[in-house]
């Protein structure tokens, strides 16, 4: 448990990808505070509706404050996106176990963000179907992770290797040729 009183899991999200075609993922977020799915078109909305849902639990806390481009105040929240869940009504819905078998029969990744800092996040992405998981520095880090992996499926749940893996850059991994 951490100080904050939410467990080390609240930042657990499992992300469902249904469709994805010319670079765009198509798909549910979960988490075990929601209690249903979050719709996400592309990767940008996918990492707000992430950012929302940590913003609302404060779990991880962010280490900076927010700025904005067009100077707005941050006091004038009108034009801050919705946040889904209210901190004072917080529920927990799901378990943790229950909340990775929901997404079965879809390809799946388990997204843990640990930590909030320099603006941006650091954790671990697990891909189950590809038994893999690997720790990530950024967000950038780890779209570039999900983009890969998701590039070399030809449809959702199934992997195939379209040219050299880096077992590095890509979360199924791989043995380089020769080994």
């Amino acid at each position: 448990m951490k100080k904050d009183g939410l467990p080390d899991y609240a930042a657990l999200m499992v992300v469902g990808v249904d469709a994805y075609q010319l670079g765009v993922p198509e798909g549910r977020l979960f988490n075990c505070y929601l209690e249903s799915y979050i719709p996400f078109y592309g990767f940008m909305d996918l990492f707000l509706r992430i950012d929302q849902i940590l913003d609302a639990l404060d779990h991880p806390q962010a280490t900076f404050e927010r700025r904005w481009l067009s100077g707005r105040d941050l006091d004038n929240m009108a034009a801050k996106p919705p946040v889904f869940l209210p901190k004072s009504s917080l529920v927990r819905y799901w378990e943790p176990g229950e909340l990775k078998k929901i997404l079965s029969a879809r390809t799946r990744f388990y997204i843990r963000v640990l930590f909030r800092q320099n603006a941006t996040w650091q954790g671990s992405v697990e891909w189950p179907e590809g038994r893999r998981r690997v720790n990530f520095r950024s967000a950038l880090e780890l779209g570039e992770m999900l983009l890969e992996t998701l590039e070399r499926m030809d449809k959702p749940g199934r992997w195939v290797a379209r040219r050299d893996v880096n077992g590095e850059r890509l979360l199924r991994g791989s043995r380089p040729a020769g080994e």
